[in-house]
């Protein structure tokens, strides 16, 4: 008698739960996009600015090495608003080897850099004003930006942007620009 009331009370909770959902229409087709808006809103709902994601790799680097520094910040195919799924990579005077945060996940790797360390206050220019830059006075009009990298190399924190219009060099800290062909 307890094992069929039992089953009774579940049975019944079950389906009130069930009622209180809502109701699903399946057979309705899901909102479909073009591929252009779809590929723009993935951008603009995942993806922003290197300057504007940094705090995120910074958490996962100092718990990796409180005295972790940035040496480089990179990613591919960025959009025409300076944004792109960004790789950031840190330095520690303490380890061998380097830090890379990707996707909010760290990693340690090679630690063989070529550029020096920088902080986010001598980074003037973000990505989406590099872009900017290069769109409105040197010709940059070809996207998605192939790759987009961020070193203090020989003195100068500089964006490099490798693009089907040709290589920019943006100096980070005044804006100003170099255009390779």
């Amino acid at each position: 008698m307890f094992k069929r009331s039992s089953i009774i009370f579940n049975s019944a909770f079950f389906i009130f739960f069930l009622a209180g959902c809502g109701q699903a229409n399946f057979n309705s087709s899901p909102n479909l996009l073009p591929i252009e808006q779809l590929s723009n809103s993935v951008t603009e709902k995942f993806y922003d600015t290197a300057k504007k994601e940094l705090w995120l790799a910074e958490i996962k680097a100092r718990q990796w090495d409180i005295s972790s520094e940035l040496v480089k910040v990179e990613a591919s195919l960025i959009d025409e608003k300076g944004r792109g799924n960004w790789t950031y990579y840190f330095k520690s005077p303490f380890k061998r080897n380097a830090f890379k945060v990707q996707n909010n996940m760290g990693l340690e790797v090679s630690g063989t850099f070529m550029g020096n360390d920088f902080s986010e206050f001598e980074w003037k220019i973000d990505s989406d004003k590099a872009v900017e830059i290069a769109k409105d006075n040197h010709g940059l009009n070809k996207f998605p930006i192939i790759s987009m990298t961020l070193e203090d190399r020989f003195a100068s924190l500089e964006w490099e942007l490798r693009t089907y219009n040709g290589i920019f060099r943006i100096d980070a800290r005044t804006g100003n620009l170099r255009k390779d062909k």
